[in-house]
C-alpha cells in the first residue's frame, strides 16, 4: 500500500514510468494474491486429510 501510495504522489513528475510501474505493481500484486491462494488450499487440503 505505501508503494502504491509513492507511484501516485510521484505520478505528475514522471507520467509515462508511471504507467509502466503501475501496471507493473498491479502484476506483481495478482501474482502475490494468487500464490497464497494456492499455498493456503494446498495447506488446507493437507489438514483436512485424514
Amino acid at each position: 500500500m505505501i508503494h502504491l501510495l509513492g507511484i501516485v504522489l510521484s505520478a505528475p513528475a514522471k507520467k509515462p514510468n508511471f504507467f509502466v510501474k503501475n501496471c507493473f505493481q498491479f502484476v506483481h500484486l495478482a501474482y502475490l494474491n494468487s500464490l497464497i491462494k494456492n499455498i493456503f488450499c494446498l495447506d488446507l487440503g493437507a489438514f483436512r486429510k485424514p
